[in-house]
C-alpha cells in the first residue's frame, strides 16, 4: 500500500502495464459502460465505486461488475477495504514511528481475502524491514506468511 520495497518492483510495473506474468494472453471484456464515482469526504480518506456492463458469455447477455473501494490513512496506520460483486479485501499496513527512525524503515501489512462463491478464504501477514546502508549495500528483509482456506460447507439435511 504505501512503501515500495524490491519485491514489489516488477508487480507495480506490470500494473501500470495491464499484463499479468501469468496470463499472457489474457484479455479483459471490452466495457460497454463505465460509470465511476470518486470522493474524499475527509483529509486522509478516499472512497470510490465503479460499476461496468460489459459483454456476457451468451449473445445479446450483459454482465455487470461493480467495485467498491475505501481507504484512510491514520497516524501509523493505513487502512483499505475493498468490495467487488466476486468478494470482499482488506489491507492494514502499519508502520510504527519508534521502528522508522535514522533511514531504518519497517512496517507490518496483513491482507484478508474471501471469495463467498467458493467458501474460501486467504490471510497474508508480512513484516518487512530495512532500508539502512550497510557500506555499499541498503538490505532489506521480508518475512511473510499466507494461508489458504477452503471450506466445502454443505446444508444438512435433518430427518425426523
Amino acid at each position: 500500500m504505501g512503501g515500495q520495497y524490491f519485491g514489489d518492483v516488477l508487480e507495480d510495473g506490470d500494473k501500470r502495464m495491464d499484463y499479468e506474468v501469468e496470463k499472457p494472453n489474457h484479455k479483459d471484456a471490452i466495457k460497454l459502460l463505465s460509470l465511476k464515482l470518486k470522493s474524499a469526504p475527509a483529509k486522509n480518506m478516499s472512497l470510490s465505486n465503479g460499476v461496468d456492463m460489459v459483454r456476457g458469455g451468451k449473445e445479446g447477455a450483459f454482465d455487470f461488475k461493480h467495485k467498491t473501494e475505501f481507504k484512510k490513512s491514520c497516524d501509523e496506520q493505513d487502512w483499505k477495504f475493498v468490495v467487488t460483486n466476486k468478494g470482499f479485501e482488506g489491507e492494514l499496513e502499519y508502520t510504527p514511528a519508534d521502528f522508522n527512525k535514522d533511514g531504518m524503515h519497517t512496517s507490518i501489512e496483513l491482507e484478508g481475502k474471501s471469495t463467498p462463491a467458493k467458501n474460501a478464504w486467504e490471510g497474508k501477514v508480512e513484516l518487512k524491514t530495512g532500508g539502512f546502508e550497510l557500506g555499499p549495500m541498503t538490505p532489506w528483509v521480508e518475512v511473510s506468511k499466507q494461508s489458504l482456506l477452503i471450506c466445502n460447507i454443505a446444508p444438512t439435511r435433518h430427518q425426523q
